[in-house]
């Protein structure tokens, strides 16, 4: 049988301390083993409150609670911005990076982000943190876009969640050589990228020796 995503936050209240309330998210129902995806578009307004592209990725690179909305100090396990080759040096830095997604977002505009998390227990670290690398790398290299890659190792704070990944494709909108950000990638918005990034690494597991657990 087909895993199908569903809303997984449905009838959630925005809550300023948690981005989590800030997008709709899909995932896979709750009860599910494995491999688990979840992702959502990060629009200008949401329930009536405007978004912030930088806001959003600062609580993913700094994730403590009650740190200054300035600081963007990393305190995640890692993090990496991925950009297609021809892209200014500036966007590599994550904060420069969704800043520019904020200015440059137009009126009209359907998106500040495409959020997504992969969370399994990985045989190592680094293994979990290279294969989100991958898909990140093919995001830039096939769509023309930005992608901040995050992990966040919850058990270095004494906490039970699992290891996961976070991958914030700024936009998403490919980024031309001539003029910053251009045009919507349709591909990597709404319910359609739940199902892309979900097949695409159980089968990079399935190349690979590690198996999610």
């Amino acid at each position: 049988m087909i895993a199908r995503p569903v809303l997984i936050n449905e009838g959630h209240v925005r809550d300023p301390a948690n981005p989590h309330t800030h997008l709709n998210l899909l995932g896979l129902p709750a009860g599910q083993e494995g491999l688990r995806c979840m992702a959502g578009t990060l629009r200008s307004l949401h329930q009536n409150v405007a978004n912030s592209a930088a806001a959003f990725a600062l609580s993913k690179i700094n994730p403590v609670v009650g740190a200054s909305p300035d600081d963007w100090t990393l305190v995640a396990h890692r993090a990496e911005v991925i950009l297609p080759h021809w892209a200014d040096d500036r966007l590599g830095d994550p904060r420069s990076l969704f800043e520019a997604v904020d200015a440059e977002h137009p009126a009209d505009g359907k998106a500040l982000l495409t959020y997504v998390t992969l969370t399994w227990r990985p045989d190592r670290l680094h293994r979990q943190w290279e294969l989100g690398r991958q898909i990140a790398v093919e995001f830039a290299r096939d769509h023309a876009v930005a992608v901040l890659l995050v992990q966040h190792v919850p058990g270095h704070a004494a906490r039970s969640n699992d290891p996961h990944l976070h991958l914030l494709v700024a936009g998403p909108r490919r980024i031309e050589p001539w003029a910053g950000f251009g045009s919507y990638v349709p591909a990597l918005m709404g319910d359609r990228v739940w199902n892309m990034v979900h097949d695409r690494f159980r089968a990079l597991l399935a190349q690979g020796s590690e198996q999610p657990a």
